[in-house]
């Protein structure tokens, strides 16, 4: 995932890295993020209109009721008639449209997730996985970033270099 200014460019670092194909490779800018997600997380990633978005750590056979369950559920205004899964990589990514009020009645079976499945709740209704698709990239890019920062960067306040005030 390349991004510059909220906006994502159409880098394939697979076809850079593993073919050699230079035409993907562009000038990194200063603020410029870039974002190599591990190959061996076994995690999914729950966005949009629930309880507690972020990383999940995965067990085995994982469901999307499972999930959501675990984080608190989803929000009172929460969209639960097509919820987005999006599988695979950022630049080829396949879509999956579930319907969280059927399979919560049980007209539907669960969704059995995958490592690195993103899951985003809208709020309102949407018509096409397109429509969505970016806006649950862009939250997935925010909060992986979000959770970077708060991990690796300390507060200048309390940072040992910077005089404390008594």
């Amino acid at each position: 995932m390349y991004k510059r200014q909220e906006q994502r460019l159409p880098v394939d670092f697979e076809q850079l890295f593993d073919h050699g194909d230079l035409t993907q490779n562009i000038l990194v800018e200063p603020g410029d993020y870039i974002y190599f997600p591990s190959g061996t997380v076994n995690e999914v990633y729950l966005l949009g209109s629930v309880s507690a978005p972020g990383p999940l750590g995965l067990t085995a056979e994982n469901t999307l009721v499972g999930v959501l369950t675990v984080r608190g559920g989803i929000l009172p205004t929460a969209y639960q008639q097509r919820v987005l899964v999006v599988r695979g990589s950022l630049q080829k990514p396949q879509t999956f449209v579930v319907n969280l009020a059927a399979i919560l009645s049980g007209r539907e079976k669960d969704f059995v997730l995958e490592p690195k499945d993103i899951i985003y709740v809208a709020e309102k209704p949407w018509q096409r996985a397109q429509e969505l698709l970016q806006m649950a990239l862009n939250a997935y890019v925010q909060s992986m970033t979000t959770a970077w920062v708060g991990k690796n960067i300390t507060p200048l306040t309390t940072h040992p270099l910077v005089p404390q005030i008594q």
